[in-house]
């Protein structure tokens, strides 16, 4: 996956190779950390059904104005 982005990067978003792997390692590390900080809001806040079905909600709302936005102009 990160050699993936890093190509993504260097060669379509025009980023320098150096550049491109900090983001890389930024992105892993944060996307590596949020289920542990979603974990302790559940925990400590909201509760695990509650935070499942926000989470979920969230996630099914991305989804949909991604997809539409990706093929809107496909007929």
């Amino acid at each position: 996956m990160a050699a993936n982005l890093i190509s993504y990067l260097t060669k379509v978003m025009h980023q320098d190779l150096t550049t491109a792997a900090k983001n890389v390692n930024c992105w892993s590390g944060i996307t590596t950390s949020m289920p542990l900080l979603g974990a302790f809001i559940a925990d400590a806040y909201a509760g695990r059904y509650l935070m499942i079905m926000v989470s979920s909600s969230v996630y099914i709302a991305v989804h949909t104005i991604t997809t539409h936005v990706r093929f809107r102009g496909v007929n």
